[in-house]
């Protein structure tokens, strides 16, 4: 059976910020903006 590799295009840091840092911090910032009465 052939072992499936994945292949990661940039560096480890961008791939980290585009995809970690949304879903860590969105449902923050949503709490933030509500708590904050700002309207997005």
């Amino acid at each position: 059976m052939a072992k499936e590799r994945s292949h990661m295009t940039g560096s480890g840091a961008q791939s980290d910020e585009d995809t970690m840092v949304p879903a860590l911090f969105a449902p923050w910032a949503a709490l933030l903006l509500n708590r904050a009465q700002i309207k997005s």
